[in-house]
């Protein structure tokens, strides 16, 4: 599942869903809610999503595409 098809799920934009996922402050409240439901209907944990990241960058946070 790429950030892509979950920002479309969400009604958001794929930076939004990232900013979401790197627990940024600038996501508001409601829109987080959103951006997690539409991930948890998908059925995969953050955590999973956390640990693909680290394994794509090498251990580094970077933003996700």
């Amino acid at each position: 599942m790429s950030v892509r098809e979950i920002a479309k799920r969400a009604g958001v934009s794929p930076a939004t869903v990232s900013r979401a996922f790197n627990n940024r402050l600038s996501v508001k409240p409601k829109t987080l809610e959103k951006v997690l439901k539409s991930y948890a209907e998908i059925g995969i944990s953050l955590r999973h999503y956390r640990r693909r990241i680290a394994k794509t960058t090498g251990g580094r946070r970077k933003m996700a595409p």
